[in-house]
């Protein structure tokens, strides 16, 4: 019985760890697209300029915001949840807002970068 309840207590304190390591990625990434937010839109404001593939600008805002937005569904989750997350739609939302988080962090850098080429050039 003591190794099955020591099983049980790791499996737990490793979720709870992943856990942690998930929120920290959560906020720096949530960082990360705030700041890019406000840069852009500093940048953009003092720039005047009519840039190449301008659209692409709102591209990454968009996704930054929904990269925090993600990020913020899943503070309230696993806050709310912790360690008990056992219900299937909880699991869902996790992964869920993982995915769309990453996503949209990775599509707003790709606008970005897109952006910085065409108009070096």
């Amino acid at each position: 019985m003591c190794h099955i309840e020591g099983a049980k207590t790791n499996g737990g304190i490793m979720r709870t760890e992943k856990q942690k390591a998930l929120k920290e990625d959560f906020s720096f990434l949530g960082t990360i697209s705030a700041s890019s937010i406000i840069i852009l839109t500093s940048v953009l404001k003092g720039l005047g300029l009519q840039p190449g593939f301008g659209s692409l600008i709102g591209v990454a805002l968009d996704a930054f915001s929904i990269c925090i937005v993600a990020g913020v569904v899943y503070f309230v989750v696993v806050t709310k949840y912790g360690r008990n997350i056992t219900k299937r739609w909880e699991g869902y939302v996790s992964l869920i807002t993982i995915v769309t988080a990453w996503v949209s962090f990775l599509v707003a850098m790709g606008a970005l970068t897109v952006f910085g080429l065409v108009n070096l050039s």
